[in-house]
């Protein structure tokens, strides 16, 4: 997991709706709030890593799961609830919705919702996997009150020819 985390001066803590993240006063009145999400996991290896990290600088972030990854993975979905981190869902296979039909999105939801609950996390934030919603998945999440939550920057981390330059741009643009 490649992480870049830009403070900006001066940085408050902020929180909306239960997401913990910055509000960055920029010159004059302007401000914005600054939200650190992984996505993705939980990965056996490198999240532990990530959560030391965020352990040792005090900042908390949401991590976005896919539901299969935490039901292999139930002592890092535990540490990253019991580390004070909001769990968020990224699907149960990481399967683009525009891929899937109604029936398939149904199901694949139901699952997610169902794994997700069987490891005590209630899921009240779902980011979709690319970014990407059908008409079904967004129905299905109203039915729920479940909030979708997006992303402004792509940083394409998970990528294998990037590194923390090409990352730390794209967070600058």
């Amino acid at each position: 997991i490649v992480c870049a985390l830009v403070l900006l001066s001066p940085v408050v803590v902020a929180a909306v709706d239960g997401l913990s993240g910055w509000t960055v006063q920029t010159s004059g009145t302007a401000s914005y709030n600054v939200f650190l999400t992984f996505d993705d996991g939980p990965d056996p290896v490198h999240t532990p890593e990530l959560l030391e990290v965020l352990r040792e600088n005090g900042v908390h972030a949401t991590f976005f799961m896919v539901a299969d990854f935490a039901q292999a993975n139930p002592d890092i979905v535990a540490r990253v609830q019991e580390e004070g981190h909001l769990i968020g869902l990224h699907a149960a296979s990481h399967t683009c919705a525009l891929q899937m039909g109604p029936r398939r999105t149904k199901e694949d939801l139901n699952r997610a919702f169902s794994i997700m609950e069987k490891l005590g996390v209630t899921v009240t934030y779902y980011r979709a996997p690319w970014g990407l919603i059908n008409r079904t998945l967004a129905g299905e999440l109203a039915k729920r009150g479940v909030e979708t939550v997006f992303w402004d920057v792509m940083t394409e981390d998970w990528r294998g020819d990037t590194t923390a330059e090409i990352i730390a741009g794209k967070l600058r643009r």
